[in-house]
């Protein structure tokens, strides 16, 4: 898989960027993607590690076709924005690789035409 994540300060703001390339998907991510649907990834609500622990208001996406994804934390609202922003790149990031691993486990069930010829007489 290929993503990038950007994370850039500016004016006392963090701003985290989640995108993705041309070539998002290896082949078999792809075929898992074509067969099922793509996933999609919860951006909000609870981030947890050791002490942080925050919560942002529920936002969901379709990945990859509802990517890039930015969030901003602000130093004003947090003295601890840049964990915060870390904290939510490397959760979404797991989010995604979850998502995508849940896509490449299912199974598929058995696909084609089968002709039946089936006797109707008593």
């Amino acid at each position: 898989m290929n993503i990038t994540t950007t994370v850039g300060l500016s004016g006392g703001i963090y701003s985290v960027d989640i995108s993705t390339g041309a070539d998002v998907f290896t082949p078999i991510e792809q075929d898992a993607v074509s067969r099922f649907g793509e996933p999609l990834i919860e951006c909000g609500g609870t981030f947890t590690l050791d002490a942080l622990n925050y919560t942002l208001d529920s936002l969901t996406r379709y990945f990859p076709s509802q990517f890039p994804i930015r969030q901003r934390f602000s130093i004003a609202d947090n003295a601890n924005a840049y964990d915060r922003a870390t904290l939510w790149k490397n959760t979404i990031l797991t989010r995604i690789v979850s998502a995508i691993t849940t896509l490449r486990g299912n199974n598929i069930t058995q696909l084609g035409t089968e002709v039946h010829n089936l006797s109707t007489t008593p």
